[in-house]
């Protein structure tokens, strides 16, 4: 791509509404791939494996995109109506993205931006640190268990106390640091 680099070429997009494979032989660009909700960075020169794998990622998550958007359509129809469901604007790259409350199982930290992961399966980059996104999100709902995640308790299914990790509706399962341990089942328990 003389004079421009695919990072460009978002620029000609208002909505992406496809999945992009960054390939490039400069790794210090992963980073700005993933804050650009890539759905992978391969290095050059390719290797074929790495790349079957990322074509059956996509496929994958093609697939199940169908039966995402309905649930999130769904989720979105039931929030309509519950006055306790607050929309947050969270800031991104390119503006802001307006999430409800109750649609975020968690958020991570990624240095200075945090990622929140819905419950759909769509994770959003927003650029602000994951200490400013816990302040602006419901404290009757979210708690920090980790210095890198603050998870939705309503999506908590268990607790592996000798693992210290919490387990979430997806499957996913988060650490849970010795500090924030006894607040973390202390919250639980208040939020049956």
């Amino acid at each position: 791509m003389p004079e421009k680099n695919g990072f460009e070429l978002f620029k000609n997009f208002d909505t992406i509404k496809f999945e992009v494979i960054f390939t490039t032989a400069y790794n210090q660009f992963a980073i700005k791939a993933i804050k650009r909700s890539a759905l992978d960075y391969l290095l050059k020169p390719i290797n074929h494996l790495e790349l079957a794998e990322a074509i059956k990622r996509f496929e994958s998550k093609s697939s199940g995109s169908f039966a995402q958007k309905k649930l999130s359509l769904l989720l979105e129809n039931l929030n309509v109506n519950d006055q306790n469901v607050s929309k947050i604007a969270f800031p991104t790259l390119d503006g802001f993205e307006l999430i409800h409350a109750n649609q975020i199982l968690y958020c991570k930290a990624e240095s200075n931006y945090t990622c929140i992961k819905k419950i759909e399966g769509i994770t959003k980059t927003v650029t602000k640190t994951l200490k400013y996104v816990e302040e602006i999100l419901p404290t009757t709902s979210f708690k920090r268990i980790h210095k890198t995640y603050v998870i939705n308790l309503n999506y908590v299914v268990r607790y592996h106390k000798a693992n210290k990790e919490v387990e979430l509706t997806n499957g996913e399962k988060l650490p849970v640091s010795f500090r924030k341990e006894e607040e973390f089942i202390n919250a639980i328990l208040q939020n049956k």
